[in-house]
């Protein structure tokens, strides 16, 4: 049980966040996401561990599911840390930065809850345990709400051209168009590292 409360309160942490990104602007409620995402990070570790030690999963779940799990965690940091700018969009209180439209940000507006979903169900898969799923589910279903939120206040109040980014771009699943988007850009990324 204080598992799932440490989500409630990381995501409770996030909200603090983004209300204050368009109404407090105040610095200490800045620091609420990485403050949040340590919590959601050991609380996740934590939970995990204790799982393995107890249950001991056999090794082919431990290299399937853990490949997979490890590879949606790359995905997840690679989104939220690497594919936007980190400085304009974690440390500075910057009023209305325009919208990140590019890479992953193309494939829907939230890609993070994709790799979040996944990195969690295969961490339940790999336990076996339902604590692990119970976990997943609860997390993933406040991060929902969470992007909801987002997407419906905050960043129409915070990024300029989001309504325009909500017209082009799914929401969570991406769809063909998205699809094909996402990956021409990594193609052109490709194609101009080749050439240097």
């Amino acid at each position: 049980m204080s598992y799932l409360a440490a989500g409630v309160i990381a995501f409770g942490m996030y909200l603090l966040y983004d209300l204050n990104s368009f109404t407090w602007k105040n610095r200490i409620l800045h620091t609420f996401f990485l403050i949040g995402s340590v919590i959601l990070a050991v609380s996740t570790a934590v939970c995990f561990m204790t799982l393995v030690k107890a249950y001991g999963p056999p090794v082919w779940r431990i290299v399937i599911f853990g490949a997979l799990a490890v590879s949606q965690a790359a995905l997840l940091v690679y989104t939220l840390f690497f594919a936007l700018p980190f400085e304009k969009t974690y440390t500075r209180l910057e009023e209305n930065p325009p919208v990140y439209t590019e890479g992953v940000y193309s494939l829907c507006r939230h890609p993070g809850v994709v790799w979040f979903f996944f990195l969690y169900l295969f961490l339940a898969l790999l336990t076996g345990q339902r604590l692990m799923m119970a976990v997943c589910i609860c997390y993933s279903g406040l991060n929902v709400l969470y992007v909801w939120f987002q997407d419906r206040v905050t960043f129409r109040r915070t990024l300029s051209g989001y309504e325009a980014y909500q017209r082009e771009t799914p929401f969570l699943i991406p769809n063909g168009k998205s699809i094909c988007k996402c990956a021409g850009y990594f193609r052109t990324v490709e194609e101009d590292g080749d050439e240097i």
